[in-house]
């Protein structure tokens, strides 16, 4: 904090102010208690709004994600979901409120446990929200491999791993922990943040982080290998622009709270918080909310157009003798004509991207066979069929079987 003379400097031209000035005698007292006093963020009233104000919201995030879950058990909304399955569905879900209860960590003083306790919830909750997609990915690999059968039968085990990861990132942490960082704030509000002082334990914290934007940079890299695959060509398509949403939000508030100086306590709580929210409403609109819509207007559509059908062949029955003819839809996922994926395996799928190798090309090296495996991979529009498609069948089951759940 201050020294006494600096202390008395301002305790002094804070009473002239006041004696010889025209300052009131409120704002001149909460001047010179201002000097001393540490801001936080809390759910009164008294000093900001802002700490009800964030509660109340996370609240209603909470309350509508766990709503929404009903929709993955509904046997009519299956095809919407059948990414990947529901058990893992709930995985995501639950990373999502792990995520979002991390803004809770900020209400109150500012301690080292709760530093600590952030991290913790941050980290292994974006694990909980993005493995389960990662895993997907990686199963739905254009190419087969001892690797995928053998990740196909231990999908728990790979998730596992990754909060194992978490788990020994956060512990080395402790090591040396988080300090608490007093933020003095000349004819303003002081208030303290969270402060890593060794080396260990910024290293640690930097190597927690990479190892988010790494996973990131393998999800991107699947999700361009895969891009017009058939199967999960929609939901590639939702997955891809939550990605990128995701790294560009993260970046932004590892900037903010590394290497941008904010002096205003309310503010510097306000734009960690805004960020964290709006990753999380991102991947839940992307995740849940549109699947959710799509299948509530594709589903109206649907009853509407049984009844319309049925009508039309009442009104022929008695009008004519002739037999109506059935008109059969097939649908596919958001009950989409499968016209636009089939033009893109006409024109992609069925050309020969690699020239066929002669004697001479044989020199060519590794890096351009790399891109153009890469470049085959991408206009794939099939995985192959290969024994990982039977391990997979226990997660189609349990994507495009729900009644088992909701009996």
């Amino acid at each position: 904090m201050y020294d006494y003379d600096y202390y008395s400097e301002k305790f002094r031209l804070f009473a002239y102010e006041y004696i010889f000035g025209d300052k009131g005698v409120e704002e001149v007292l909460k001047n010179m208690n201002d000097i001393t006093k540490i801001y936080y963020i809390s759910i009164s009233t008294k000093d900001s709004y802002v700490g009800l104000t964030n509660l109340i919201i996370s609240i209603i995030l909470i309350i509508i994600i766990l709503v929404s879950t009903i929709f993955v058990f509904l046997e009519s909304f299956s095809k919407y979901f059948e990414f990947i399955s529901i058990d893992f569905w709930l995985v995501s879900i639950i990373g999502l409120i792990v995520l979002l209860s991390a803004n809770f960590s900020d209400i109150g003083k500012v301690t080292s446990m709760k530093c600590h306790i952030k991290i913790i919830l941050v980290s292994c909750g974006y694990t909980l929200n993005i493995i389960p997609f990662f895993h997907k990915l990686i199963l739905n690999f254009p190419e087969s491999n001892k690797f995928l059968y053998w990740l196909s039968k231990h999908r728990y085990n790979f998730l596992i791993f990754f909060l194992f990861m978490d788990c020994i990132f956060n512990s080395l942490l402790f090591i040396k922990p988080y300090g608490v960082k007093s933020i003095i704030v000349i004819n303003g509000q002081n208030f303290e943040s969270c402060e890593t002082e060794h080396f260990a334990t910024k290293f640690i914290l930097w190597l927690l982080i990479l190892s988010k934007f790494l996973i990131i940079i393998l999800i991107t890299g699947l999700l361009y290998l895969e891009w017009n695959i058939k199967e999960t060509y929609y939901h590639i398509r939702l997955l891809t622009p939550m990605i990128y949403i995701n790294f560009l939000l993260i970046l932004i508030y590892v900037i903010i709270s590394n290497y941008i100086k904010i002096n205003d306590y309310t503010m510097y709580f306000v734009i960690r918080s805004f960020i964290n929210e709006l990753l999380i409403f991102t991947n839940y609109i992307l995740m849940l909310g549109l699947r959710i819509i799509w299948g509530l207007v594709k589903n109206k559509n649907r009853k509407s157009r049984f009844i319309t059908d049925i009508n039309k062949k009442f009104i022929n029955d008695c009008s004519q003798d002739d037999i109506p003819t059935t008109t059969i839809i097939k649908t596919n996922f958001f009950n989409t004509n499968e016209t636009t994926i089939n033009s893109i395996s006409k024109e992609k799928g069925d050309v020969n991207i690699i020239p066929s190798i002669s004697t001479s090309s044989q020199s060519k090296s590794k890096k351009s066979n790399v891109i153009n495996k890469m470049i085959k991979y991408h206009n794939q529009t099939e995985v192959e069929t290969n024994s990982i498609k039977e391990e997979q069948t226990f997660s189609k089951h349990f994507s495009y079987n729900h009644k088992s759940y909701i009996k």
